[in-house]
C-alpha cells in the first residue's frame, strides 16, 4: 500500500510542474525540519541517559569482554528506540524528496549516511551480542534498565570497579 501511495504521489508531481515546484520546496522544508528533529531527539535521549547500577549483572558470571559486548549493543539499541519516531519521520520525508527531486540526491545521501550510522552500529553490535552470549541472551533481554538510554562508559567503569569481573 505504501508503494502504491508513493507511486501515486510521484505521478501527481510529475504531471504538474507548478505543483512539483511547490511540493519540492515544501518537502525540502520538511526535510530540513526532520533533520533538526532527529538532532533534537538525539540530544534529548543523550541528556536522559544515566549510569546503570553496578550490580545489574550480578546473577551472571560474565567476563569483561561479555559485559562490554552487552553494554555496547544495549546502549545503541536503547538509543535507537528512543529516537525511532524522529528517525522514521526523517526516512519518510527523505524517501519522498528522493522521488520528487533527483537533484537533491547528493544532499540526501550525505544526510542518510550520518543518520544511519547508529543503525549500522546496532547491526554490528547485535551480531557480536548474538554470537557471544547465546545461552543467556534471553535473560539479559529481560533486564528493563538496558532498554532505556544509559551512559555506556560510566556504566562500564561502575560495573568493573564495583564487582570482581574476570
Amino acid at each position: 500500500m505504501t508503494r502504491t501511495l508513493l507511486l501515486l504521489i510521484a505521478l501527481f508531481f510529475s504531471s504538474s510542474s507548478l505543483s512539483f515546484d511547490l511540493s519540492e520546496k515544501k518537502l525540502l522544508m520538511l526535510y530540513h525540519e526532520s533533520i533538526e528533529n532527529v538532532s533534537n531527539k538525539e540530544k534529548q535521549c543523550s541528556n536522559q541517559s544515566r549510569v546503570l547500577d553496578s550490580d545489574i549483572f550480578t546473577f551472571y558470571n560474565l567476563s569483561k569482554e561479555n559485559i562490554k559486548i552487552i553494554l555496547k549493543y544495549k546502549n545503541v539499541n536503547a538509543f535507537l528506540k528512543c529516537t525511532k519516531d524522529a528517525r522514521y519521520n526523517y526516512y519518510r520525508i527523505s524517501s519522498l524528496l528522493r522521488l520528487v527531486s533527483v537533484k537533491s540526491a547528493n544532499m540526501l545521501d550525505v544526510s542518510d549516511n550520518l543518520i544511519t550510522a547508529h543503525d549500522l552500529s546496532e547491526i554490528k553490535f547485535r551480531l557480536a551480542y548474538e554470537k557471544a552470549l547465546p545461552m543467556i541472551r534471553t535473560e539479559i533481554d529481560k533486564i528493563k534498565d538496558l532498554d532505556i538510554p544509559f551512559n555506556l562508559i560510566e556504566t562500564y567503569e561502575n560495573i568493573l570497579l564495583s564487582n570482581d569481573v574476570n
